[in-house]
């Protein structure tokens, strides 16, 4: 989830406060509704603002996320059979953000501390609450600014997080078993590490900046795995501009699954994006839409890939060779969320009288998951777990964001 909304809410709240403030009531119930066949539509509940934002979802159908409160400031929460609970506040932070959830029920994020006289200082805390305890994560070099964020939590308890240092460094520290560790880079004068994923075996992808031969900086994937941070390289050319001698081109690495395959992004020598998969030391282009640019969004265990070819847009699965196009719900545009395990497209779709609606795709077959609220002004799926639930947003007629869960009931 963007930093950028809890931090002008923090803005806002902080003109002329001193305190911390006041939590909202620690639950709510949720509402239940029929959905579309195959599902029941849960509206988690506010409380009380006009933002309800859930972030992860696990197999247990726990939800973490964040909501707003009348005054305006984002309170983190765990929603679980109905209830969504306040998980309170570090001492001196005024605005939590709950980022990720494990399937231990643990769940990590940020909050923002509290205001000085005129204004806020936006110093970005780190926590693990787990159980009822809310801890703080000290990264090794102090609490970081407005662009940190959690970005994994795994079943053991381990994560990454991206700690902003803005102006000077952008750092990835993971923790392991309680102790942080610094991700490094690749820059000898300035290092910006932007880690992006981390699977259950602890290895860690991202991109990390090199200095250019006349000043700047590109990036260069990495994967970090035992205190190792590790250039997976960039397959395309493209001269630097001081020195046409040294490769200029950049990448990113996206994700990676449980077997150790990572998925990446490269502009190469036509300036069209393309999809990259590393494994073991080797790297090779997705063979899909080879003159389009492509935009690769999530790699599953499988192996699989989804992503999107633009100019014109078609979303995709990519299946070892053989690709298939998502299509739309109404011959509009399709944009992907995540992919599961078990092949399982989510996203956004446009309808045939042009509304927004959740998707979910699986063995050539789109679900439209309706607009989630009544009178809704639009939806969007973000995540699927295991048992096929869905975790998403909508709009109501008001513009208020609701987070909803499309549960499976049935089969």
């Amino acid at each position: 989830m963007s930093r950028l909304p809890i931090l002008a809410i923090a803005v806002v709240v902080c003109c002329g406060c001193r305190d911390a403030i006041t939590p909202s009531p620690s639950s709510i119930v949720a509402d239940v509704a029929a959905g579309p066949s195959g599902y029941e539509v849960v509206d988690l509940g506010s409380f009380g603002g006009i933002s309800t934002l859930g972030a992860g979802l696990n197999d247990r159908g726990q939800v973490a996320g964040s909501a707003s409160v009348p005054s305006g400031a984002d309170h983190a929460f765990v929603w679980q059979d109905g209830v969504l609970q306040d998980l309170g506040f570090l001492d001196g932070t005024i605005a939590a953000e709950a980022e990720a959830i494990n399937a231990r029920g643990q769940i990590a994020g940020s909050m923002i501390e509290s205001c000085g006289e005129f204004a806020c200082n936006q110093v970005v805390r780190l926590f693990l609450w787990d159980s009822g305890s809310l801890r703080q994560l000290d990264p090794p070099d102090g609490p970081g600014h407005g662009g940190t964020q959690v970005v994994r939590l795994t079943d053991a308890g381990d994560l990454v997080a991206e700690v902003d240092y803005s102006p000077s460094a952008t750092r990835g520290v993971v923790w392991r078993a309680g102790v942080p560790q610094d991700l490094g880079g690749f820059s000898p004068t300035q290092i910006r590490t932007f880690p992006n994923a981390m699977n259950a075996r602890g290895q860690v992808v991202g991109a990390s900046t090199v200095d250019r031969p006349e000043g700047g900086v590109h990036l260069h994937p990495f994967l970090w795995e035992n205190g190792r941070l590790q250039d997976l390289g960039v397959p395309f050319e493209r001269p630097c501009r001081g020195d046409p001698t040294v490769n200029c081109a950049s990448a990113r690495a996206l994700g990676i699954n449980a077997r150790g395959e990572v998925l990446g992004v490269a502009v190469n020598s036509a300036g069209l994006s393309r999809a990259l998969v590393w494994q073991d030391a080797a790297v090779r282009e997705l063979d899909v839409y080879p003159d389009r640019t492509i935009l690769p969004i999530a790699i599953n265990d499988r192996g699989q890939v989804a992503g999107t070819a633009v100019f014109p847009a078609v979303a995709f699965l990519w299946d070892h060779g053989v690709v298939q196009e998502l299509g739309s719900l109404g011959e509009g545009d399709t944009q992907i969320s995540a992919l599961g395990d078990a092949g399982e497209v989510v996203g956004w779709s446009l309808t045939a009288s042009g509304e927004r609606h959740a998707f979910v795709w699986q063995d050539g077959q789109m679900t439209d998951l309706g607009p989630g609220v009544a009178d809704g002004r639009g939806s969007q799926a973000q995540v699927i777990n295991h048992r096929g639930d869905v975790l998403g947003f909508a709009l109501d007629s008001q513009f208020h964001t609701h987070a909803i869960l499309w549960r499976k009931v049935g089969g």
